[in-house]
């Protein structure tokens, strides 16, 4: 399921925000583990150019004030 995930958001990098309910998709599917090794391979393919979107998502997942 990971090497499907990092495939659709390769295929949908070009458009922010296709690739952010992409990302928020993949990590609702994924196990503990993999969601780990997805954001893992994030920083280190996307991160130069979509740091915004990763970010946002970090915080909003792990904003306890909620």
């Amino acid at each position: 399921m990971l090497e499907h995930q990092i495939k659709v958001l390769k295929s949908v990098s070009g458009n922010p925000e296709l690739l952010k309910k992409e990302l928020e998709k993949s990590m609702q599917w994924l196990n503990n583990k993999e969601q780990e090794q997805l954001i893992e391979w994030f920083k280190e393919n996307l991160m130069e150019t979509h740091s915004d979107i990763l970010n946002e998502f970090l915080s909003s997942k792990f904003d306890f004030a909620s």
